[in-house]
């Protein structure tokens, strides 16, 4: 194992070395620093845009991390001489002479250039003139750090320059998670590609509107915290995210350069995805607004009546589904006409589903090979055959009002088993593919599970619909080790060969110094999803540098853990209680006992010796950021020892009521916002996702803190960002 390791990343090195220094005569024309000094000079447009400036700034200071030299940076009109290389970043005259065109390219494409010595970094951006003194109605797209910006080729430019050519990789946000090769000698091949982003809608989750307003950063800039979006009180915020103002910021602002540099985007001013939402065609409460008119347009149950036993309020009323005057509704009148038409969730199992016999006839053959695992989750009936029947309908019916009209819905719970007759859709419409899985509620999977899993998409994909990749197993990510890399990286690569069009995870942020290369193999499939697993593995791997191959044992130490530990559903006695998931902390603890951690730690104290021998000091840093990182796992996970729960299989606590031990669940408290409060400590986990689990799942949990402030424990699902 470990020489195929050491194989693979001697591989890389030299692949890397070949790029970034090869032979004189291939790379000689195009030289940012030569021997310790800068050779190029930067030159932007008289009037750059945003995105063009902020490019600029990424390459400036990514070059002088490697090799010391800051490159100046001049307009056109201005170019200083005696430099080899001018570097064009951005819509200029001079790209315009040499035939690129911005205005040519779709947006988040971009042309990289070489003409003689220099080099041209182009893409479609938003011209200054375009938005003074106005603001559109989506969210400021020429700001460079506003993921909904899909006007930023030139930026995406300058970022796979960083990538190819100076080998940089953004493994965590700030800045020990920034790994730049140091060098004295830089240097670009002869280039003249246009690349164009592989998915159109990158999303991995975990971060939105709630996570910036409780950092008090907006797109880069202070903004005051508001508590109530982000669903923590002042004080839960204050003990247990982030101790100071400025420590939230500092982190907002590095999370939203970490995901700009990983390329999420998550587009409003031009839908060339759909992702689903869990609304049909924009109606929040189907039963609530025809039930009673039109019951029969709503599933019927086993019992021949229509409609839920007991109502609840929302979208989760299952419909019948073949009906055709539920179609003319949805075209007619339910929906706006525009070119957005999301026919919601099918959450149709149990006594939700429609048991008319036009439904069932739509259903066609059952499949019989489900892993036994699964079977429950997929029956009575599973219903990919008759949603697409459905979903077809209705783009019949819809396209005919608005020919550009684009339909979405989840490939989810019963309708996720892809249809067993040939059933012919279009890429207009679109299938968000939720998985689940058996164990512990997501992966690992076995392998006859994961290879079901592989031939729905798979049979979802020969419909010809497009498709998202809209999995829920980042909601596993609290603050252990669960690192299964390969499996779900291999997933990932299969669905981008097989129609992947765009990704749209439902995910808690990660903790960054427990999950490592899990985290950095999902931010760099997002936007390059036909690399290697392997591959992106050593990339973060060597960031340690001499402590590479110790950190690559420290994590296939988890992930072997992760595959071959006890399910939680033997360890609770509980087959099908909440527990099961590891989406709840006590599952954590059960999952990840204090016992199984002494090797993880041995294994990190070899590889800080390792990192030490290195007269860099970074890669010492970096391997005690992982050690922080087990450590917070182990305080984190600790508390649930104090906590009182309602039986064994219980998923929410309380604080106890026995006075011994509420006070050493007070001290467990302590310990815990003490390591969170340290500024050293800041990146070490994303503690909005980590202190939002805890609210919902410890009742009373400022009864823990020094105070007397309580609160009780909301539904263990909400607070999903």
């Amino acid at each position: 194992m470990m020489n195929r390791l050491r194989h693979v990343a001697l591989q890389i090195m030299l692949s890397t070395l070949l790029l970034i220094i090869g032979t004189e005569t291939v790379f000689s024309q195009v030289t940012l620093v030569r021997d310790g000094k800068a050779r190029a000079v930067v030159v932007t447009a008289v009037k750059p845009s945003d995105v063009a400036t902020y490019a600029v700034e990424e390459l400036v200071s990514h070059v002088k991390k490697a090799t010391g030299q800051q490159l100046p940076v001049a307009m056109e009109t201005n170019i200083p001489t005696g430099y080899d290389t001018r570097v064009f970043v951005g819509v200029t005259d001079a790209a315009r002479k040499q035939g690129i065109d911005a205005d040519k390219l779709e947006i988040e494409h971009y042309v990289l250039r070489t003409v003689g010595n220099d080099l041209y970094i182009v893409g479609k951006e938003l011209n200054p003139d375009q938005y003074h003194g106005s603001r559109p109605l989506y969210s400021e797209p020429w700001n460079p750090l506003a993921t909904e910006n899909v006007h930023t080729g030139t930026l995406l430019g300058v970022y796979e320059v960083l990538e190819n050519f100076v080998g940089v990789r953004w493994l965590w946000p700030g800045d020990l998670g920034t790994y730049v090769p140091q060098r004295s000698t830089l240097a670009v091949p002869q280039i003249d590609t246009t690349v164009k982003p592989r998915l159109l809608y990158r999303d991995i989750g975990g971060w939105n509107l709630p996570q910036i307003w409780l950092t008090g950063s907006y797109i880069g800039r202070k903004v005051p915290r508001n508590y109530r979006v982000g669903g923590m009180s002042e004080e839960i915020v204050s003990k247990l995210v982030f101790p100071t103002a400025e420590a939230a910021f500092t982190y907002g602002r590095a999370m939203q350069v970490y995901h700009r540099r990983h390329r999420r985007v998550t587009q409003i001013e031009d839908a060339r995805v759909l992702p689903a939402t869990h609304l049909v065609a924009g109606v929040s409460d189907m039963w609530a607004k025809y039930g009673q008119e039109h019951p029969e347009w709503f599933a019927m149950r086993a019992d021949g009546e229509r409609g839920l036993k007991t109502l609840r309020a929302g979208a989760w009323t299952a419909l019948c589904v073949s009906n055709p005057q539920l179609h003319r509704c949805l075209v007619d009148e339910a929906w706006d006409g525009g070119d957005e038409l999301r026919l919601g969730e099918a959450d149709a199992g149990d006594e939700g589903m429609c048991h008319c016999p036009q439904c069932l006839a739509w259903d066609g053959p059952q499949q019989q090979d489900f892993p036994e695992d699964l079977r429950l989750k997929y029956t009575p009936r599973a219903m990919g055959d008759r949603y697409a029947r459905y979903w077809k309908a209705v783009y019949d019916l819809a396209v005919q009002r608005n020919p550009h009209v684009k339909i979405s819905a989840y490939l989810y719970h019963n309708t996720l088993p892809a249809p067993l007759m040939d059933i012919e859709l279009n890429k207009n419409i679109t299938g968000e593919f939720v998985i689940y899985g058996s164990r512990d509620g997501w992966y690992p999977m076995s392998q006859q599970e994961d290879q079901w899993y592989r031939d729905q998409w798979l049979g979802w994909e020969k419909t010809g619909m497009s498709l998202v990749y809209g999995p829920n197993y980042l909601l596993n990510m609290y603050a252990t080790p669960n690192v299964t890399t390969r499996q779900t990286g291999e997933f990932f690569r299969l669905a981008y060969q097989h129609g992947l069009v765009g990704t749209n995870f439902r995910s808690y942020t990660f903790s960054w110094a427990a999950h490592g290369p899990m985290a950095y193999m999902h931010y760099r499939l997002n936007w390059k999803p036909e690399l290697e697993i392997e591959p992106i593995r050593q990339e973060y791997f060597s960031a340690f540098g001499p402590a590479a191959a110790d950190v690559a044992q420290y994590f296939d130490y988890w992930e072997n853990y992760a595959a071959t530990r006890p399910t939680i559903r033997d360890i609770s006695n509980d087959p099908r209680g909440a527990l099961t998931r590891l989406k709840r902390i006590r599952g954590h603890y059960l999952a990840y006992p204090p016992q199984v951690y002494p090797p993880a730690e041995a294994i990190l104290a070899k590889a800080l010796e390792a990192a030490k021998k290195d007269p860099l000091p970074e890669f010492a840093q970096r391997v005690e950021f992982l050690q922080a990182g087990l450590k917070h796992s182990l305080l984190s996970t600790n508390l649930q020892e104090f906590l009182d729960f309602e039986s064994p299989s219980s998923e929410i606590g309380s604080a106890p009521k026995d006075p011994d031990k509420l006070k050493q669940a007070k001290q467990a408290m302590r310990a815990l916002i003490r390591f969170r409060q340290d500024p050293k400590n800041l990146f070490v986990s994303d503690y909005i996702s980590n202190a939002t689990v805890e609210k919902n799942q410890i009742t009373n949990i400022e009864s823990l803190f020094d105070g007397k402030r309580t609160s009780k424990a909301t539904d263990p699902d909400d607070g999903k960002f």
